[in-house]
């Protein structure tokens, strides 16, 4: 979960599973918009043009600075057993599966070189 620092009223998400059924729960979710930007194909596809194209990769660069979406918003894993999930009423549970700052900072090595 990604928010914007220039517009409030945004929140983006990435989702990245290889079951459906995690993309189709958050398709279903009102208030939520594809709002992708991977390559040239895809522009195609949306049927965007050039500004709406140019205007994506704008909003991604700013909201993903360093490529990393854990730079920069919320990250975490959800367990197989939760495949129904309401992102507006379990959001409570959901935040409970989130791991801490030191969970987080194990489980990635640090960019600084070790002497």
């Amino acid at each position: 979960m990604l928010p914007d620092p220039e517009d409030d009223r945004s929140l983006y998400v990435m989702l990245f599973t290889n079951q459906d059924a995690y993309d189709q729960v958050l398709q279903a979710t009102d208030g939520i918009i594809e709002y992708s930007y991977t390559n040239a194909t895809d522009a195609q596809a949306l049927e965007l043009g050039d500004d709406g194209w140019r205007e994506r990769g704008e909003t991604w660069r700013r909201i993903l600075p360093t490529g990393v979406p854990a730079d920069s918003g919320l990250s975490w894993r959800l367990p197989a057993g939760a495949m129904r999930v309401d992102l507006r009423q379990d959001a409570e549970e959901l935040l409970q599966l989130a791991p801490t700052l030191k969970q987080r900072a194990r489980g990635r090595p640090s960019s600084r070189s070790r002497s």
